[in-house]
């Protein structure tokens, strides 16, 4: 027996399809960003499968609180990137997706090499990732979002880069959630307004 219904895949062919992400991702604690659950604030009705709440407006997005602390993120256009990749054994009855956010962040300072560290020694954190098609994904969801490599390069010449090239990892049960905007927005609004 199925656990899930399988569904057509249509081609969009109305609107464009642009690769890449966003120019900032956003990162909380994963304490204080959790998806909402039922019986929780605004009426919202949960996935019959999941219990969490999806999102207004969007069938499939998952609702979040808002965190009192968020931070951001920035980096150039077209330097980082988003992988999901999973992982299947048929005969242990396994799978999990493993996100790999590759994140290039150009020139190195000391104020960029401070906080790089503490993100890559950061404990429990989930991160919002916004792609080129302006879809929202949540990673940690089912595990915390953690450093798996960081390297700081000069480059050789001139035109190649200075930068600090950083993944975020974590494994999830299924592809990443998608995320209401709204949320994205506020959540945008609380890291903006603690750099100020």
């Amino acid at each position: 027996m199925n656990c899930r219904t399988l569904s057509s895949i249509g081609i969009d062919t109305c609107t464009g399809n642009k690769g890449g992400i966003y120019t900032e991702v956003l990162i909380c604690s994963r304490e204080d960003l959790k998806p909402v659950r039922e019986g929780n604030e605004d009426g919202l009705s949960p996935n019959a499968e999941t219990g969490y709440v999806k999102s207004k407006g969007a069938a499939e997005n998952v609702h979040l609180t808002i965190p009192s602390t968020a931070y951001y993120v920035k980096f150039r256009k077209n330097s980082s990137s988003l992988t999901s990749e999973g992982t299947f054994d048929e005969a242990n009855g396994v799978y999990f997706f493993t996100n790999n956010l590759n994140l290039v962040i150009a020139r190195q300072d000391v104020t960029k090499r401070l906080a790089i560290q503490s993100l890559a020694l950061a404990g429990d954190i989930a991160v919002i990732v916004k792609d080129g098609n302006n879809e929202i994904q949540f990673l940690g969801m089912d595990d915390t979002v953690s450093c798996t490599a960081l390297t700081a390069q000069t480059g050789t010449a001139s035109t190649d880069g200075n930068n600090y090239n950083m993944t975020l990892t974590d494994t999830s049960n299924e592809l990443p959630y998608y995320v209401y905007e709204d949320d994205w927005d506020a959540i945008k609004a609380v890291a903006e307004k603690g750099s100020n």
